[in-house]
């Protein structure tokens, strides 16, 4: 409550030292006393209605809930607590983690279809040269082909 006290005079000193007879300033000082008269009773009675408060265990990243009354322990969630404003700052580091861990992820998985690509490539490449291979194998065996034929009519056609 005295963080809120110390907010409150930070904005309101500053105005009460210029506002003199301006209605506005006064007006808006005014408002602003209720606002911090509301803000104090919703805190109190927030407060007073929560007994137990959650908080993050640090080795498993799990909540557990603490009795503010009795000390008591419990990883089972009460019907009413408050959430302990370290769980936020936990949150927040668990969601930066997750989010350098996701960039990690699509960084690999770009390398990874890098790889594939130059896979396919190097695949398509060598699988172009045996084709090719397999057609000049073909090539020579038709000449060859057509050689002995050739040979063969020429051989029927010898003098005897």
């Amino acid at each position: 409550r005295s963080e809120l006290e110390g907010i409150y005079k930070e904005i309101t000193d500053p105005l009460e030292a210029i506002s003199g007879d301006n209605e506005e300033i006064n007006e808006l000082l005014k408002k602003m006393d209720l606002a911090k008269d509301w803000v104090k009773k919703k805190f109190t009675s927030m407060q007073s209605k929560r007994e137990w408060v959650q908080y993050v265990d640090e080795a498993s990243g799990l909540p557990y809930y603490c009795s503010l009354t009795t000390g008591e322990t419990s990883w089972m969630k009460p019907k009413d607590y408050s959430v302990d404003p370290s769980v936020f700052e936990y949150q927040v580091e668990a969601e930066h983690e997750l989010i350098l861990k996701e960039e990690e992820l699509k960084d690999k998985e770009r390398e990874l279809k890098m790889r594939e690509q130059k896979l396919k490539e190097t695949k398509s490449k060598e699988q172009k040269e045996a084709l090719d291979l397999i057609n000049i194998g073909t090539s020579v065996l038709s000449r060859l082909h057509q050689y002995s034929c050739v040979t063969m009519d020429q051989i029927k056609n010898l003098p005897n």
